[in-house]
C-alpha cells in the first residue's frame, strides 16, 4: 500500500496483496480484458483510456498486469516503455495530443505556467504518471529466472566480452515452453498411468485361466497311463522274437572273415555246395545265380558290410521263394557244407538265417497289428496328454513372460511415475528455461545458471531434481546416439546445444566458428533433401521459396550479425489460413504455400557475433562454439583411428550395435505395451500378443545379453584408447592457444578443420618407438613443431615470440606446471601476491633465489623489477619450455612453403606496410617455368576489377594457371564473391592439379573469415633484427645472383653485397626505437635492397676494375634509400650510416660492422656458408649496431614489454584479468569516485587575469589559448565519461560501447582508450597517467592565473612545436627581426630539475622536463 501511494510507485507482487492495498488506498483496481482476438491495438487502446482517466480527471487507478495476460511481447514493451519513460510511443497521435493539451490548458495556466501546447502536453504525462500505478504480478521463479539471466549476460561481457540480450520474448517463450512441455509430460504420465493400470487388470484374468486349464490335465493322466503299460508289454514280446533271429544272422557273419572270402573267390571251380551257397547269396541279393556273379559280389569292397546292413525286413516274396529251392535241400545244410568249404559254413548259416528271419517275421504279424494298435491308441492318448501338457506350458510361459515382462515394466513405471510425478513441475520449468535463455552461454555459463535455477526452486519449494539437466529430460540416448553418429561433439554441451536447436520456439541461429554445427546439420538432414543457401547470393529467396512449399530444410551457412529483413515473415513464423484452409506465409510480396515439414536453421561463422535485440527476439541464439572436453574426444578417435585402427573400428561397431539393440528394446517394450493396452478379450487368445511376448523374451534376453557383453567390451576399449588421450589433449590445447591469436588480429585465424588435417598427419609420420609413452612423446612433439611451423608462417614479427610464449604457457598450464594464479599475475597486476609466501630469507644467496624459483616465477619478478627484460626472459622461458627452435624459427620461403600448397585452397600473403611480395612471387614463378602475364595472371584489385579477377580464376582454374589477387583489402565489396569463389574451389573435383591461387591484404576485419581458415596465410614484412633480416635476405637469393660478379676485384661483389644487406637492415632495425631512430618514420621495404643491388651491380659492371664508391654512396643514399626521406636530419643520419657500412674499408679483412667482434665482415665463400654465418649472429643486437647509445634499448625494450603485456591481457576472459586484479562492478565504482575526488580543480577562460588578457597577443599566450582549450578538451572527456560510467554502473543510464571498454581498461589498471584519443602522448599507467596529469593541469593552471612562469615545463604541451616556435617568435618581435634569421640554441644550466628560478633569462626561455635517455650530460659549476 505504502508502495502504491508513492507517486509513479508501481509495485511488483501477488494479485490479492495488490487488490487489497488499492481498496485501501483508494484506488480503482482494473486489468486489461483479454478476449480472443485480442491484439496489441486493444491493449494500447485500454492504456490509452486509463492514461486520459489518470490524467484528465485525476482518477487513481491500479492497472494489474499478470503473466497469463501477457500474450504478445509488445504488452510488455509497451509496460516496459511506461514504466521508464512514463510515455508509450505512437500511443497518442498528433490529434490526441492537441485534444489532450487543450484540455489541460486550464490547469496549466492556473499553475502560472505558459500554457503552450508543449507544456500542456507534458502536464497532462505528469498527472497521469502521478495517478496511474502498473502493478505485474508475474510467477517469482520465472521472473527470478529472466533476472538471473540479465546478469549473467553482464557477467558474460564483463568476462568474455560477449554481447548475449534478453528481451521479454525470450520470457514470453519461457512461460509458453513451460506450458508445453508440462502438457506433453503430463500426458505422458497419464498413458503410462493407463498402462499400469491395463496390464494389472489383464494378469489377474489370465492367472484365472491357467487354474482352470490345470484341473482338466490331472484328469486325464490315468487313463494315458493304463494304455501305456499294455502296450509295453506287448512291445516287450515283439522284440524277443525278433531279436533270437537276428542273433542268429549276426553270429554268423562273425565268423566270417576276409580270408575266408579271398578263399573262397580264389575257388576255380568250386565243389557243389560251395556253389550252391554262393547261389543262395546271389538270390538273396538280387543277382544272377551262377559263379561269375558269385566271384563279382566276393569282390566287392564292402560285400561284409552289405550282408550286415541287410534289409531283412523288406526280403520279397519272389526272393524268399526262390531261396527255398536252396533251404529245402537236404544237402544244404552248414554241416555238410563245412566238409567242403568251412569259409562257406558260414555264408550258408546267414543264408539260412535270412530264411528263418523270414518266418519268425511272418508270424509275428498278427503281433505286430496287434501291437500298431495299441501304440495308435496310446499315441493318440499321449498326444492329448501332450497338448494339453503343450497348452498348460505354453500358457505358463506366456503368463511367465507376461508377469516378466509386465511385472517389470510395471515396477519400473510405477516408480517413474512416481519420481516424475514428484518433479515433473520443476525439471519441465528448468528444462523450458534452458530452452529459452541459455542456447548464447558458453557451458560454465550454462552450469552456472541451472545451479542457480535449481537452488532458486528449492527455496520456493517446488519440487525439482538435484542433478536436473537438459540432455537427461528431453534427449533419449537412443537419439543422442544418432546425432554424435552424425558428426555432433560428445561433451555435454553440444548435446544440450542440439536440444536447444530441435526443441525451440524459434528458428536457430548456431554461433559456430568451426563448422561443427554446420557439419551435424548437414548430415542429419541429408535425407530430407536439405538445401543449403547464403544470404548474399543471388535468387536466394527462390530456392527458399520453392523448400517452402516442398518442406524441404534450409541452411543459411555464414550469415553476419543482421539479418535480412526480407525474412522476418519467416523468422517470426508469420503463418496464416486463408479461407479455403492452406497454410501460407507471405516472403516479400509473394503468399507461398507453407509446408510443416519445413524447417529452418542459420550458422554463423563469427566467434564473437554481436546479435542486436532485433535478432534476438527473432531466433534462438546457440553457441555451438567448439569445447575443449569436445575436441579433446574428436582428435582421441582420430588418433586411435591410425594408431588402433582395429581398436576404433571395434569401437564404433559396438557403439552401433549398443544403439540398435537398445533401440530394438526400446520398440518391443512400446509394441508390447500398445497391444496389452489394446487387448480385448483374454491374452491367452491374442496370438499377436502372445507372439510378440515370446520374440520379446527371447529377444530380449538376447540383447540385454548382447549389450552387457558390448558394453563390457567398450568399456576395455575406452581403457585401451585412454592410453592415447596425452597426445589428444596436447593438440586440443595447442588448437585452443592458435585460435586465440585472433583476439591479436583477425586475419590470424585458423580453422579446426586444419589443425586436425595437421594432427593426423603428425600421428601418421611421427617417429615410431617401441614403448607408447615413447610414441606419444614423439607424436606431441611432431604436432607442436607442425603447428608452430604453420602458425608462425602467417603471424607478423612482433607477435611471433608471443606466440612461442603463449604455447609454452598454455601447455604448462594444461598439464598443472604453471598454477593459474601465476598466470593471472601475469596477464594482471597482482604478482606480488603470488610471490609473497616464496621470499628468501635473508641470508639466502642469489644463486639460492634463482634455484627457489621457477622459469616462469623468475619471469613474474622480473616483470616487477625490469620491465623491459621481460621480452628476453621470456624467450628463455620459451626455450626452457619448448626448446630452442622455438626462438628461432627459419624465415619462410616460396620453394619451402610451395609443397603445402593446393590448387583447391588459396595461399594469402598478410602484408604489412611498405611490404610487397610481387617479386618475389614472380621469381618463383619463373622457376618454376611460368611467366608474368601468361602462366601467371596478376590483378590489382580495385574499382571495377572484380569481374575480371572473377573471369581469371574461373579460365586458370581450367587451365592449370597461377592467379594473383593483388590489395583485396580494397576490394570490400567483391569479398563475398571472393570468399564464394573460394568455396567453389574446394567442392569442385574438376580443378586442374597446376592451380593455383595467391592472394595479398593488408589485415582488414571485411577479410572473409572462412576464406582466411581455409588458406595457407604468409605474413609479409621485414624480419626484426639484423640476423633474421639478413637470413631473409640471403634465403631468396639465387646462387646465379650471388655469384654474377661484374667486378674483376676478388670477392669484391659478394663482400658489398653483405654490406648493402648489413646497411639495409640497419636502416630498417633502426625504426623499432621510434623517434630515437628516425625523426620520421620511413617506409624502407625489400624492394629499396633489390634496387640497391641492381644499382650496384650497373656501377660495377661500368667499372669492373675500380669500385666508384663516391657514386655507390651516393646512388644509394640520395637516390634509392634518399628518395623516401623528407627530414634533413635523418638524411644525416642515413648517409652516416651508408659511409659507415659501404666504404673501402668493407673489403679489407677483419672489417667489422660493429664494435663487437661477432660482427666482422664474413670470409668470402659460397652462398650456403654466407648463410651459416649469419645464423651464427647474436639473436639480439646491441644498439652500438645502429650507431645509437645502450640505453637506447631501453625504451624499445619498455615498450615492447608494455605492448606484449597488453596484448597478453587483451586475450585473456575478463574473468581471468578481474581476478588478476580487476574490478567487479562495486569495485569499479568505488574506483571511479576515487579517481574523480582527486582530480585537480577545471581550467576556466574567466579566471584570466587583465594582465593577461592584455598579453593574448603575445606568441606565448597565443599558446596557452591553444594548450587551454585542448586541455579542456580533455578534462571534458575525462570528467564526462567518468560521470556516464558511474552512472551505467549504477543502472541508471544505459552501457554504450566506449563506456564498455573504458571499464575494462579501468578493471586492468590502463588508460582508456576514451581519453588517450584526447589525450597528449603518453605510455604511463593508469595511475601514473592521472598523477601526471594532475601535475599538468596544475602548471596551466599557475600560468593562467599568476602569468608566465619562469620556467616553462615543457612534456606539459600537446604540441610543444607550437611553443618553439612561439618563442622563436616572441624574440623576433621584440628584437624586430626577421623570425627567418632566428634560430634556437641550447645551453644546460646549473639549475636542477624542478628548481625554482627568480626570474626569466633576458634573452629566449627557461625549459624543463627534458630526459637524456642515449647519453649522459656532467655540467660544471
Amino acid at each position: 500500500m505504502k508502495r502504491s501511494q508513492m507517486p509513479r510507485g508501481s509495485p511488483s507482487g501477488k494479485q490479492t496483496l495488490t487488490r487489497f492495498a488499492a481498496w485501501l488506498g483508494g484506488f480503482r483496481c482494473c486489468q486489461p480484458d483479454i478476449r480472443r482476438g485480442y491484439s496489441p491495438a486493444d491493449f494500447r487502446q485500454e492504456l490509452k483510456d486509463l492514461y486520459e482517466k489518470a490524467g484528465l480527471e485525476g482518477e487513481r487507478i491500479v492497472f494489474l498486469l499478470t503473466d497469463t495476460q501477457i500474450t504478445h511481447e509488445a504488452f510488455l514493451e509497451d509496460i516496459n516503455n511506461l514504466l521508464n519513460s512514463g510515455e508509450v510511443p505512437g500511443m497518442f497521435g498528433l490529434e490526441d495530443k492537441q485534444r489532450l493539451a487543450a484540455s489541460m490548458r486550464e490547469r496549466v495556466e492556473a499553475g502560472g505556467q505558459v500554457a503552450s501546447k508543449d507544456a500542456c502536453y507534458a502536464a497532462f504525462l505528469q498527472s497521469a504518471r502521478d495517478n496511474l500505478h502498473c502493478v505485474l504480478a508475474m510467477s517469482p521463479m520465472c521472473v527470478d529466472i529472466h533476472i538471473s539471466v540479465n546478469e549473467a549476460s553482464e557477467r558474460f561481457f564483463t568476462e568474455l566480452c560477449r554481447r548475449h540480450y534478453t528481451t521479454p520474448q525470450s520470457y514470453l517463450d519461457l512461460i509458453e515452453l513451460y506450458k508445453s512441455l508440462l502438457k506433453g509430460q503430463r500426458s505422458a504420465t497419464g498413458e503410462a498411468r493407463e498402462r499400469l493400470l491395463n496390464g494389472l487388470a489383464k494378469l489377474s484374468d489370465t492367472n484365472e485361466q491357467v487354474e482352470q486349464m490345470r484341473g482338466e490335465l490331472s484328469a486325464l493322466q490315468p487313463v494315458i497311463l493304463e494304455k501305456s503299460q499294455a502296450a509295453a508289454a506287448m512291445q516287450a514280446e515283439v522284440l524277443r522274437d525278433q531279436a533270437s533271429a537276428e542273433a542268429a544272422a549276426v553270429d554268423s557273419l562273425n565268423a566270417l572273415n576276409k580270408g575266408d572270402v579271398i578263399e573262397i573267390k580264389s575257388m576255380i571251380k568250386p565243389p557243389p555246395l560251395v556253389l550252391m551257397v554262393m547261389e543262395a547269396v546271389c538270390v538273396l541279393r538280387g543277382e544272377k545265380p551262377d559263379w561269375d556273379t558269385a566271384k563279382k559280389v566276393l569282390g566287392e569292397p564292402a560285400f561284409m558290410r552289405s550282408l550286415l546292413e541287410f534289409d531283412k525286413d523288406n526280403i520279397p516274396e519272389s526272393i524268399i521263394r526262390k531261396l527255398r529251392r536252396y533251404v529245402d535241400d537236404p544237402a544244404f545244410t552248414p554241416e555238410a557244407v563245412a566238409k567242403q568249404s568251412r569259409a562257406a559254413q558260414s555264408l550258408c548259416l546267414w543264408a539260412r538265417a535270412m530264411d528263418t528271419y523270414h518266418r519268425v517275421s511272418a508270424a509275428v504279424a498278427p503281433k505286430r497289428a496287434k501291437l500298431r494298435s495299441t501304440e495308435a491308441i496310446l499315441a493318440a492318448a499321449d498326444a492329448q496328454l501332450h497338448e494339453k501338457q503343450a497348452t498348460l506350458r505354453a500358457v505358463e510361459d506366456r503368463v511367465a513372460a507376461l508377469q516378466l515382462r509386465l511385472a517389470g515394466v510395471l515396477e519400473e513405471q510405477a516408480e517413474a511415475l512416481q519420481t516424475q510425478a514428484d518433479l515433473l513441475v520443476g525439471d519441465t520449468l528448468i528444462s523450458a528455461a534452458c530452452i529459452a535463455y541459455y542456447g548464447a552461454f558458453t557451458g560454465p555459463f550454462r552450469a552456472a545458471l541451472v545451479a542457480t535455477w535449481i537452488a532458486r526452486c528449492q527455496e520456493l519449494g517446488i519440487p525439482v531434481s538435484p542433478s536436473c539437466m537438459l540432455r537427461t529430460s528431453l534427449a533419449p540416448s537412443a537419439q543422442v546416439r544418432e546425432w554424435h553418429a552424425m558428426g555432433l561433439p560428445h561433451d555435454d554441451v553440444s548435446v544440450d546445444s542440439a536440444i536447444v536447436a530441435m526443441h525451440g520456439r524459434c528458428w536457430p541461429l548456431c554461433i559456430d566458428p568451426q563448422g561443427q554445427a554446420a557439419a551435424w546439420l548437414r548430415a542429419m538432414e541429408a535425407h530430407s533433401g536439405l538445401r543449403v543457401l547464403r544470404m548474399g547470393q543471388a535468387a536466394y529467396l527462390r530456392d527458399l521459396e520453392s523448400a517452402l512449399r516442398a518442406g524441404t530444410p534450409v541452411l543459411f551457412e555464414d550469415v553476419g550479425e543482421t539479418l535480412d529483413p526480407a525474412l522476418e515473415p519467416l523468422l517470426l513464423k508469420q503463418v496464416y489460413k486463408d479461407a479455403n484452409g492452406r497454410l501460407l506465409l507471405k516472403l516479400g510480396d509473394i503468399d507461398i504455400d507453407f509446408n510443416p515439414a519445413f524447417r529452418l536453421y542459420l550458422t554463423s561463422r563469427n566467434p564473437n557475433p554481436h546479435f542486436l535485440p532485433e535478432v534476438c527476439i527473432r531466433v534462438t541464439v546457440i553457441n555451438f562454439t567448439v569445447t575443449a572436453e569436445g575436441l579433446e574426444e574428436q582428435l582421441l578417435g582420430d588418433c586411435v583411428r591410425r594408431e588402433r585402427p582395429d581398436l576404433e573400428e571395434q569401437r564404433d561397431s559396438l557403439l552401433q550395435s549398443i544403439a540398435a539393440d537398445k533401440r530394438q528394446l526400446q520398440e518391443l517394450e512400446e509394441r508390447m505395451l500398445r497391444l496389452l493396452r489394446e487387448a480385448g478379450g483374454s491374452l491367452l487368445d491374442d496370438e499377436a500378443l502372445l507372439s510378440t511376448l515370446n520374440n520379446s523374451r527371447s529377444t530380449s534376453a538376447a540383447i540385454n545379453t548382447r549389450v552387457i557383453e558390448a558394453q563390457a567390451t567398450e568399456a576395455s576399449i575406452n581403457a585401451a584408447r585412454e592410453s592415447y588421450r596425452p597426445a589428444a589433449a596436447r593438440a586440443s590445447t595447442l588448437y585452443f592457444v592458435v585460435s586465440g591469436l585472433s583476439a591479436i588480429d583477425t586475419m590470424y585465424q585458423t580453422s579446426l578443420a586444419h589443425v586436425a588435417s595437421l594432427f593426423n598427419r603428425c600421428v601418421e609420420t611421427a617417429p615410431s618407438a617401441a614403448a607408447l609413452p615413447d610414441r606419444l612423446a614423439n607424436i606431441a612433439a611432431s604436432v607442436t613443431r607442425a603447428i608452430f611451423a604453420t602458425v608462425q608462417r602467417g603471424l607478423f614479427e612482433e607477435h611471433k615470440l608471443l606466440f612461442a610464449f603463449l604455447l609454452a604457457a598454455g601447455l604448462q598450464r594444461a598439464s598443472g606446471k604453471l598454477p593459474e594464479e601465476e598466470w593471472a599475475a601475469l596477464v594482471g597486476r597482482a604478482s606480488g601476491a603470488v610471490l609473497g609466501s616464496r621470499a628468501p630469507p635473508g641470508w639466502s644467496s642469489k644463486l639460492c633465489w634463482g634455484e627457489l624459483l621457477t622459469s616462469f616465477q623468475r619471469l613474474l619478478v622480473v616483470k616487477a623489477l625490469c620491465e623491459e627484460a621481460l621480452p628476453a626472459v621470456c624467450g628463455l622461458y620459451v626455450e626452457d619450455a619448448l626448446g630452442t627452435e622455438f626462438m628461432t624459427p627459419p624465415p619462410w620461403t616460396l620453394g619451402d612453403v610451395f609443397p603445402a600448397t593446393t590448387a583447391r585452397t588459396p595461399t594469402i600473403f598478410i602484408l604489412s606496410p611498405g611490404a610487397d611480395p610481387t617479386a618475389e612471387l614472380q621469381r618463383f614463378a619463373e622457376a618454376n617455368g611460368r611467366v608474368a602475364g601468361e602462366s601467371l595472371q596478376m590483378v590489382s584489385l580495385g574499382q571495377g576489377q572484380g569481374p575480371v579477377a572473377d573471369t581469371l580464376v574461373a579460365q586458370a582454374a581450367r587451365t592449370g594457371q597461377w592467379v594473383c589477387l593483388q590489395n583485396c583489402h580494397l576490394a570490400v565489396a567483391w569479398l563475398p564473391r571472393l570468399e564464394a569463389l573460394v568455396e567453389e574451389l574446394a567442392s569442385n573435383d574438376a580443378v586442374h592439379a597446376g592451380f593455383r591461387l595467391w592472394l595479398s591484404s593488408m589485415p582488414s576485419p571485411a577479410f572473409p573469415t572462412s576464406v582466411l581458415q581455409a588458406g595457407l596465410k604468409l605474413a609479409v614484412q621485414p624480419p626484426r633484427g639484423i640476423r633474421a633480416t639478413l637470413a631473409r635476405t640471403y634465403a631468396v637469393m639465387a646462387d646465379e645472383a650471388f655469384e654474377a660478379s661484374p667486378s674483376r676485384l676478388p670477392g669484391a661483389w659478394k663482400n658489398l653485397l653483405f654490406g648493402i644487406s648489413f646497411f639495409h637492415a640497419t636502416v630498417q632495425e633502426r625504426r623499432k626505437y621510434g623517434a630515437l631512430g628516425w625523426n620520421c618514420a620511413h617506409a624502407f621495404n625489400i624492394t629499396d635492397l633489390e634496387a640497391g643491388m641492381m644499382m650496384a651491380h650497373i656501377l660495377l659492371r661500368d667499372s669492373p676494375a675500380l669500385i666508384p664508391w663516391s657514386a655507390l654512396q651516393q646512388v644509394l643514399g640520395a637516390i634509392v634509400y634518399g628518395g623516401r626521406i623528407i627530414d634533413a636530419a635523418d638524411m644525416h643520419v642515413l648517409m652516416a650510416l651508408l659511409r659507415r657500412f659501404v666504404r673501402p674499408a668493407l673489403l679489407d679483412d677483419g672489417f667489422s660492422f660493429a664494435s663487437d667482434p661477432a660482427y666482422s665482415r664474413p670470409p668470402v665463400g659460397s652462398l650456403q656458408s654466407y648463410r651459416e654465418y649469419i645464423s651464427n649472429l647474436p639473436a639480439m643486437e646491441p644498439p652500438e649496431v645502429f650507431g645509437l647509445h645502450s640505453n637506447a634499448a631501453l625504451a624499445h625494450q619498455r615498450g615492447e614489454a608494455r605492448r606484449m603485456l597488453a596484448t597478453l591481457a587483451a586475450m585473456q576472459p575478463r574473468a581471468a584479468v578481474l581476478s588478476a586484479g580487476g574490478a567487479s562492478d562495486t569495485a569499479l565504482l568505488k574506483q571511479v569516485a576515487g579517481i574523480r575526488a582527486a582530480l585537480p580543480p577545471e581550467l576556466e577562460h574567466r579566471s584570466m587575469s587583465s594582465s593577461q588578457d592584455k598579453e593574448m597577443a603575445d606568441p606565448l599566450a597565443v599558446v596557452l589559448r591553444q594548450e587551454l582549450l585542448r586541455y579542456q578538451r580533455l578534462e571534458a572527456a575525462v570528467r564526462g565519461s567518468l560521470e556516464d560510467l558511474e552512472r551505467a554502473l549504477q543502472g541508471r543510464a544505459a552501457m554504450s560501447t566506449d563506456l564498455e571498454q573504458m571499464s575494462a581498461s579501468l578493471s586492468v589498471k590502463q588508460v582508456p582508450l576514451l581519453w588517450q584519443r584526447a589525450a597528449y602522448p603518453s605510455q604511463l599507467p593508469l595511475g601514473a597517467w592521472l598523477g601526471d596529469f594532475a601535475v599538468r593541469m596544475t602548471h596551466m593552471q599557475q600560468w593562467l592565473r599568476l602569468g608566465q612562469p619562469a620556467t616553462f615545463w615543457l612534456p606539459c604541451f600537446f604540441f610543444p612545436q607550437g611553443f618553439v616556435t612561439a618563442v622563436l617568435q616572441a624574440h623576433a618581435r621584440k628584437h624586430k627581426v626577421p623570425i627567418d634569421a632566428v634560430w634556437l640554441s641550447f645551453k644546460v644550466t646549473e639549475h636542477p630539475s624542478g628548481a625554482v628560478v627568480p626570474a626569466p633569462p633576458g634573452i629566449g626561455v627557461y625549459v624543463d622536463g627534458l630526459t637524456l635517455i642515449i647519453g649522459f650530460c656532467k655540467v660544471r659549476r
